[in-house]
This record gives structure tokens, C-alpha cells and sequence, in this order.
């Protein structure tokens, strides 16, 4: 259950008044997991590209409304404190900003966040108010078909959102990374949004990886073309064109891009169970071996991860991947259930 303080912290971010203490609280929240930060990413998102009306007239009631609709059960002691508390007064006078929007969590986001440890495979997980929503867990892929006959390969910590009327409009929602195969047609283009990114395709395959809490988003292309635009205001702007065998890597930070030729290997040989790393960062194979497997990396105080590692495994197990990786690094470790700890 997630704490109503974390709430009143996203929603004072939202509206441009946290205090100085509040951030620090929401990032040492934020700081704690992925999974977190994935629900904060589409609680901003929903919320910059959210229209909404305020139907309920007094934040009190707005908040129970939210509560009850998201699972959010809390105390009658919460509820007397409010009046006292100067955190909860202080939120509470803002709900209203924001609270139509948070309902639009129940589409996607809350169905992530209340998974936990116990994420759900890609079938269909829920339908709101149209919205048809399809997740994974760390440590699971699948093989999705979409209503018009084209299929996605969804990696693991990955979901996508689409209409049930997908055949007349072919877009998808993604958060995460997936390799796209589009059927062909001419007369109705199929587009992927992620962020502020809007990939148009009419027929043809490649791989997008859009995780929330990384810096870059990057999109390969293995045959066809795309188009990739950028939402301004509330316009797009187009910002290049790719053709076979180039990838596009998009900054979220600077809004700089770059276009470059890529491995195959290396992009896409996710989608076939292979792990590929070349000179990778340690950062960078803990969150892929925690994605893959998952699991969570536990490195003990002063264990030296400064090296760069290298390496294929193809549909290995966790243990073959340390072995290996221990062996040339020169660390051991040890597997407690979903727990690894890094020596």
C-alpha cells in the first residue's frame, strides 16, 4: 500500500510547491526503487498531458473519492490529523489541482505500483474505461498480438496501453522496451508514444527502450522507416528519419539527439534471450541482470565494481552470468531467493 505522505509529496511537486524538506523526502523515496520512480514518471506524465474537471467541491471529499477508488484505505486517525498536521493541511488545500488526474492512474500506473513483488504476466490485466493495459514483471518477457495482427515482444519491467478500436487507430503506449513487427498499412499509421516522443511507422520493425528513470531514449530500426516526432506545446514537431540499421537516442535531460548505426547484438538480442554486455558500466548490468532475472543486486560496502564488463550469455542462468562475470572481475557472490549479494 503505498504511504498517503508519498502522495501529498507527488502532488506538491506537480503543482511547483514542495518545500525544500518535501523534495528531499520524495527523493530519498524516489531513490529506494525502479519501481517507484516508473510511478512517479506516469504520474507527471498524466498529469502535464491530463485534461480534467473538478467535480467534487471540497478537497476532503476529493480525496476520499480518490482513496476509495485507488484502494487508498486510511485511518480515522489520518482524518482527524488533518486538521492539525501542517504537512496534511498543507496538501490538502492543493488536492484539488490535481486529483482528476491522479484517477487516470487507474488505467495503468496503480496497476504497476500495487504488483510489487508480485508482478503479472503481459495477458490482459485491465480494461478502463476502454483503455486496455498489458504489463510485465522484472524477470518476465512475452509475445503480445495486437488486434490488427501486428506483434510486440515486450521486455521485462515493460507494459503498453492501447484502445480497443486499435484497428481504426494504431497507437501505442509504452513504458519500458519492446521490439514492434507492424503489418503494413497504408491508410492507417501506427505510432508508439513514450514521454514526448511520437514513432510513426506504416510497416515495418524495431526496437524502442523507453525506461522512465534512464537518462536516454533509444530507437533502432531493423527494416522499414520511421518517423520520430517531438510534442511541443501542443504541437509535434518532427525531429529526424531513420531508415534500416540506424538508431536514434534521444536526451531527456539536454533534448539532444543523435542518429548512429547500432548492433544488432548488442540492441536487440534481448528479444532472443541473449544478454550482451560490451565495456558496460557495473551500473548498467545491475539494472539489466535486476530486470532480467528478477531480482535485487546487493553490493556489499567497499567492493570494487569500478571495471567494465563484457560478455554473451544466451538463455543462461543467473548463476552462469555471476560465475562468469566473478571469474574476470574478481568479486563472489551469493543468491538468497530474490536477493543477490555482491562481495
Amino acid at each position: 500500500m503505498i504511504d498517503e505522505k508519498i502522495l501529498f509529496l507527488i502532488t506538491n511537486k506537480l503543482t511547483g510547491q514542495i518545500s525544500g524538506e518535501e523534495e528531499d523526502l520524495l527523493n530519498d523515496w524516489l531513490s529506494e526503487s525502479n519501481a517507484n520512480k516508473t510511478l512517479y514518471h506516469c504520474y507527471k506524465e498524466a498529469f502535464i498531458s491530463g485534461e480534467y474537471k473538478l467535480k467534487a467541491k471540497r478537497a476532503g471529499e476529493v480525496y476520499k473519492k480518490l482513496s476509495d477508488k485507488l484502494g487508498i484505505h486510511t485511518s480515522k486517525e489520518f482524518q482527524d490529523n488533518k486538521k492539525t498536521d501542517g504537512f496534511y493541511r498543507h496538501a490538502f488545500r492543493k488536492w484539488y489541482r490535481v486529483a482528476a488526474v491522479f484517477l487516470i492512474l487507474v488505467t495503468g500506473a496503480w496497476i504497476i505500483y500495487r504488483a510489487g513483488n508480485y508482478w503479472r504476466p503481459a495477458t490482459e490485466i485491465a480494461v478502463s474505461h476502454e483503455l486496455i493495459v498489458k504489463s510485465n514483471p522484472r524477470g518476465m518477457k512475452s509475445l503480445i498480438t495486437l488486434p490488427d495482427g501486428s506483434k510486440v515482444k515486450l521486455n521485462a519491467e515493460s507494459h503498453i496501453e492501447y484502445y480497443p478500436d486499435f484497428e481504426d487507430d494504431r497507437t501505442v503506449k509504452l513504458i519500458g522496451e519492446a521490439f514492434f513487427e507492424v503489418v503494413k498499412d497504408s491508410l492507417r499509421p501506427f505510432e508508439v508514444k513514450t514521454g514526448d516522443l511520437c514513432i510513426k511507422v506504416l510497416g515495418t520493425s524495431f526496437n524502442v527502450e523507453a525506461f522512465p528513470y534512464e537518462r536516454d531514449v533509444k530507437v533502432a530500426l531493423v527494416t522499414g522507416k520511421l518517423m520520430i516526432d517531438k510534442q511541443e506545446d501542443f504541437e509535434f514537431r518532427t525531429l529526424d528519419y531513420l531508415v534500416p540499421d540506424q538508431m536514434f537516442t534521444y536526451n531527456h535531460q539536454s533534448s539532444e539527439f543523435q542518429v548512429t548505426s547500432f548492433s544488432h547484438d548488442q540492441v536487440l538480442g534481448w528479444k532472443d534471450g541473449e544478454l550482451n554486455f560490451k565495456e558496460a558500466e557495473f551500473r548498467e548490468v545491475v539494472e539489466r541482470l535486476e530486470r532480467w532475472y528478477g531480482v535485487e543486486i546487493i553490493v556489499a560496502p567497499g567492493a570494487d565494481m569500478s571495471g567494465r564488463f563484457s560478455g554473451v550469455y544466451k538463455n543462461a542462468s543467473l548463476d552462469v552470468v555471476l560465475e562468469g562475470m566473478g571469474f574476470t572481475s574478481d568479486f563472489t557472490y551469493e543468491i538468497r531467493g530474490k536477493k543477490v549479494y555482491i562481495k
